[in-house]
């Protein structure tokens, strides 16, 4: 069983997507994220959510999951490639995040300055990338999705979960706020989170995940984010 605890609204700069709705037993997250106010992002973030859509994720197959993505974002890297290629948006290239959901399973694919974590046992960690030094970070050490005009190689990270485990994502600046000024438990992070909400500027979601004791019996309840 997922809850989610908090999710960031969407505005047209940044997506935040989830299809976690009552009784599913599998689901996604999707952020995206990018730095200069063109407009140009608008378009770019809807053909992103478009594609991700026409995956069907939740009629995927454990074991054919990692093989679809590694495809999809080797496709959709050049298509968003050439849409940066045709704009006049200063950075080309947009930070990108997902999180399958999965029973007790969640695999993660991230590009760019978006960052995640988790809290399991009370203990913080961060998942994939390290959220030190991305001021100083190359164009090829940020990996931006549509930045890079060859075929990427796709890294999806996998992790098993236990009960009340907490997945966390949202902007490497946010987090590297949260972790000079916090203690990364909890109840900071959603304090923390709820402040960003209400401001409205950054994406960021936090779902807590509650072992069932069949994965039958397994299902999403949304708590708080997109009706």
């Amino acid at each position: 069983m997922y809850i989610v605890r908090l999710l960031s609204d969407s505005n047209p700069q940044n997506l935040t997507f989830t299809d976690l709705f009552q009784n599913q037993q599998k689901g996604y997250l999707v952020l995206t994220h990018s730095m200069p106010s063109a407009a140009g992002i608008e378009k770019i973030n809807a053909h992103i959510l478009e594609r991700v859509i026409q995956l069907n994720i939740p009629e995927m197959q454990e074991d054919e999951i990692k093989e679809v993505l590694k495809e999809f974002f080797v496709e959709l890297n050049w298509q968003i490639y050439s849409k940066f290629r045709m704009s006049i948006i200063d950075e080309h290239g947009i930070s990108f995040l997902m999180f399958i959901l999965y029973y007790d399973k969640v695999f993660v694919v991230q590009f760019g300055r978006l960052v995640a974590g988790m809290i399991q046992n009370n203990k913080f960690k961060e998942i994939g990338k390290s959220w030190d030094n991305f001021p100083i970070k190359t164009k090829e050490d940020l990996f931006l999705l549509g930045g890079l005009d060859r075929d990427i190689f796709v890294k999806i990270h996998t992790l098993d979960l236990h009960s009340d485990t907490v997945l966390f994502a949202l902007p490497a600046a946010e987090a590297k706020i949260l972790q000079s000024e916090f203690t990364v438990d909890l109840n900071c992070l959603e304090n923390y989170l709820t402040s960003k909400k209400k401001e409205g500027s950054s994406p960021f979601f936090l779902v807590q995940y509650k072992h069932s004791s069949t994965k039958k019996g397994s299902f999403f309840r949304r708590l708080w984010g997109r009706k």
